[in-house]
């Protein structure tokens, strides 16, 4: 009696816990249990629509189960590439007794922040995309941070895909293309489930624990797959995704949005690490904007995520949002914030400090590598650079009394006023 586990994710729903737990112990259940985390090429041929007789997957498939009892399927791509799903249980249907097909969600805000501090703070194309995009809705980017812009995005695009072509396969691209449907977890579930309906398959689909130790999460995952742990591996922590620092993220961000080269996130992910390790608090986002942003995207997916809930038995409050917000409220919300940050000059010190944390932090940081002082001195003038032409382009501009009152009134009401105008 031979089971297969296929985990499809989905990305940012804990999947780095579940893979390191099960690649670091090898015998964590009392069942004979294999992992296996397939490589990319091995993805992408599973994908392939050409005939191929994946002779290397089915060769380590039935090495894999001759050995084990139970044998688990693990990687994030599989989400976002379901046909990956279906040639994987036609390869395997007739070799094992039982399919678990294991996926998780979470709030669609929680997963776009994490998206944005693990994965598109360091990308020129949704920095690029939420420019066009606020600008043609009458809101300055620069004065909202990247993770602020991220979410804003998300309210301005709707339900649709941000287009671009498949370059390469790796999460990072696939995950752009689907931005932000893939928060519309019953989709891609329900697609699944169509495509692997002939294998009589089990589909077992969670939401994240509420409880965030990654222990919670292993055993959520045991009893889906049927597995039970051993004692002694029920509370060990397992590492997740690194976890950078918003002073870091919001630094590097800038430095793409104004042209400046700097590493991809695989290129240099240490570094990223050992920096945030040197600076010592994170940033205080402005809860006023950034929870109604928030609360505006949980409402806007719950509809879907309650045919969700309804159809894989899930707690309904996971996904609620405390407060509902209209989509004039929300932009009104919005330009009011931006407005104040204006006047205020809000943005021009929240850079300031970027600037001197940043500085600091070179410093620090060349103590324990080797950073030469020409090095320094180059991205001390960098830095330098950023704040001037932030303080330049942030500059408060004189408003008339009118212009003042224009800026303030709510959205609803300035379309009576145009209305009445004729513009």
């Amino acid at each position: 009696m031979k089971t297969l586990i296929i985990h499809v994710g989905a990305p940012k729903c804990g999947s780095t816990s579940i893979q390191d737990f099960f690649k670091t112990y090898k015998n964590p259940c009392t069942q004979k249990t294999g992992f296996i985390f397939p490589s990319l090429q091995m993805i992408e041929s599973l994908n392939s629509k050409k005939k191929i007789d994946h002779k290397g997957f089915i060769d380590l498939l039935d090495k894999s189960l001759k050995l084990n009892d139970s044998l688990i399927l693990s990687h994030e791509l599989f989400f976002l590439l379901p046909n990956v799903i279906e040639t994987i249980c036609s390869l395997s249907s007739s070799k094992v007794s039982k399919i678990i097909i294991i996926g998780f969600s979470r709030r669609s805000s929680d997963f776009i922040v994490s998206l944005y501090n693990e994965l598109t703070f360091t990308d020129t194309y949704i920095n690029k995309v939420s420019k066009k995009i606020m600008l043609k809705n009458g809101i300055n980017p620069l004065h909202f941070f990247g993770v602020e812009r991220l979410l804003i995005l998300t309210i301005l695009n709707g339900h649709s895909n941000l287009e671009l072509p498949v370059i390469k396969l790796d999460l990072p691209t696939v995950l752009k293309l689907e931005l932000p449907t893939i928060m519309k977890w019953d989709n891609f579930y329900n697609q699944i489930e169509k495509l692997v309906a002939k294998y009589k398959v089990k589909m077992r689909i969670g939401i994240l624990p509420n409880n965030s130790s990654s222990d919670a999460l292993i055993q959520d995952f045991c009893k889906k797959a049927d597995l039970t742990l051993k004692d002694k591996y029920k509370t060990i922590d397992i590492k997740s995704n690194p976890k950078f620092n918003s002073h870091l993220t919001e630094s590097i961000n800038n430095a793409l949005d104004l042209g400046f080269k700097v590493p991809g996130l695989y290129e240099e992910d240490n570094v990223y690490h050992d920096i945030s390790k040197l600076i010592n608090n994170n940033i205080d986002f402005n809860s006023t904007l950034l929870n109604p942003l928030k609360e505006y995207i949980d409402s806007y997916f719950y509809e879907s995520n309650l045919d969700f809930c309804n159809k894989y038995d899930l707690d309904k409050s996971y996904f609620a949002a405390t407060k509902k917000y209209s989509k004039n409220e929300i932009l009104d919300i919005i330009r009011n914030e931006m407005q104040d940050r204006i006047t205020n000059n809000t943005m021009l010190s929240n850079y300031k400090e970027l600037n001197g944390i940043l500085t600091e932090v070179i410093f620090y940081y060349n103590k324990k590598n080797t950073l030469n002082i020409e090095q320094i001195e180059l991205l001390t003038q960098k830095v330098e650079l950023l704040t001037q032409k932030i303080k330049t382009e942030t500059e408060p501009k004189k408003l008339s009394g009118i212009k003042l009152l224009w800026n303030n009134t709510p959205e609803s009401i300035r379309r009576i006023g145009r209305k009445i105008l004729g513009i």
